[in-house]
């Protein structure tokens, strides 16, 4: 999860994860579901867990990501999207 903090743009931030078969559902769950509790806001606020990319160059690098992620079998079970509403289309 230390990966979010930065909005994946660090170094160390995981971009694949394998995992077997046999524990894929359990793995799923248990990442998948706090990562959709995360809260996105303006990075500089104190509740803020993940805040915005550094640029729009940066979203369009991580959304690239995405569709090579797609088009290599991976299914998204959370996200995959800008959020584009009130302050967070804005970047705050």
């Amino acid at each position: 999860m230390g990966g979010f903090g930065t909005t994946g743009q660090r170094c160390t931030a995981a971009s694949r994860v394998v995992v077997h078969e046999e524990v894929y559902d359990t793995f799923v769950e248990r990442f998948a579901g706090p990562a959709r509790a995360l809260r996105v806001g303006n990075g500089l606020n104190t509740g803020t867990e993940m805040g915005p990319s550094i640029s729009r160059g940066q979203l369009e690098t991580v959304m690239r990501y995405v569709e090579i992620g797609k088009g290599e079998g991976a299914r998204l079970v959370w996200g995959g999207h800008p959020l584009e509403s009130g302050e967070l289309a804005r970047g705050l």
